[in-house]
């Protein structure tokens, strides 16, 4: 359902009750999602009273884009401290502040079972990263931290790139959405060069230039645990793209790159391409709306033919011509034929330039 709001919790915490009780060995479970509700701190209470006793086992509570405020950071808090089994719970698009955070934070110990948390699109700040950074350094279960879309600040995110460096559990990490600018991006540099755990990390949608492209491409260079790095929709161009390309040159652990939404252009697709056949563990690359006209396709395509790891390119709404896209799906085509199946995605092409330009495919 999603018309739920605190006067229904009484009913949902009966039924929880109810299947407990009647229950003839010891109670199975359950994944719970009152998401896209209406619920509030009384209601969120309620039920974490209720499922940290009485018999009541959730292993999975889903409260995303309620109305929950710091209020409900005490009942869910104790939830964490006290539930047998619960592990994982996320509050994504709340309205939770410093003070909820720090009270959720505090309950992460060395006793807790959760290994998913999150907390995105809330308003904890740089104060509240720094709390769930303090926890990553006595919580040994968590192994997921969604932290995206807070504001989390350039001490906050120097304070969780310190906090992994000697975290050896958290494998997925994703702060996108949070307005990170270079400094920021330097700042997290360290958490790639000293952490051989992560394997996910998500720095989508945020403002990273060239410069900040720069740190975080060479700690890359180094890292050799890292499978996924999500850097869609940021602002480094072609230069960025290009300081990437000479990381996967050294790397040997990545498996998705995702750069959509960056403007990398011709230059810095051609350079990305260079840099292909120098690697043999990427299978996914991300290109969608990167202004990639027929000249960074060409490239690509000679990256292609002269044999890389891909499996999946991703070029969505470029500018490339009709025959250019042509010749990627032709390849595309050709390869699904062997052993190893490509996929390749031209559509919706923008052929010319402006707001006149026409789109093919």
């Amino acid at each position: 359902r999603r018309d739920l709001d605190d006067s229904c919790m009484a009913q949902v915490v009966a039924c929880l009750r109810e299947q407990a009780a009647s229950s003839s060995s010891a109670p199975a479970p359950v994944s719970l999602d009152l998401g896209e509700n209406e619920i509030g701190d009384a209601g969120a209470n309620e039920l974490a009273a209720a499922a940290a006793g009485d018999g009541v086992l959730i292993a999975g509570l889903s409260l995303r884009n309620n109305s929950l405020r710091d209020g409900a950071a005490e009942g869910l808090a104790g939830l964490i401290e006290r539930a047998v089994g619960l592990t994982t719970l996320d509050l994504n698009g709340n309205r939770i502040m410093v003070p909820g955070a720090e009270r959720l934070a505090a309950a992460l110990g060395p006793s807790s079972v959760l290994t998913t948390l999150c907390i995105g699109h809330n308003q904890i700040g740089v104060r509240g990263t720094e709390c769930f950074a303090d926890a990553l350094e006595r919580c040994p279960s968590l192994t997921a931290l969604d932290i995206s879309g807070n504001r989390i600040g350039a001490a906050g995110a120097a304070r969780m790139a310190s906090a992994m460096s000697r975290n050896t559990t958290l494998k997925t990490l994703s702060a996108g959405h949070n307005d990170l600018l270079d400094r920021e991006a330097e700042a997290i540099a360290p958490l790639l060069s000293g952490n051989a755990t992560l394997t996910s990390l998500d720095l989508s949608h945020n403002r990273i230039r060239a410069q900040g492209a720069s740190h975080l491409a060479a700690a890359l260079a180094k890292n050799s645990a890292l499978e996924e790095l999500f850097l869609g929709v940021n602002e480094f161009g072609p230069q960025g793209a290009a300081s990437f390309a000479a990381a996967l040159e050294e790397n040997r652990s990545l498996r998705t790159l995702e750069l959509s939404g960056n403007s990398v252009r011709d230059d810095g697709a051609a350079a990305l391409a260079r840099a292909l056949p120098a690697n043999q563990t990427l299978t996914a690359l991300g290109l969608s709306s990167n202004y990639i006209g027929d000249i960074g396709a060409a490239e690509l395509l000679a990256a292609l033919k002269a044999g890389c790891s891909l499996a999946a390119l991703e070029l969505a709404g470029n500018c490339m011509g009709e025959a250019a896209a042509r010749s990627l799906e032709e390849a595309a085509a050709e390869s699904s034929a062997g052993p190893s199946p490509f996929e390749v995605d031209v559509t919706g092409q923008y052929v010319g330039r402006g707001a006149g330009g026409v789109l093919s495919g």
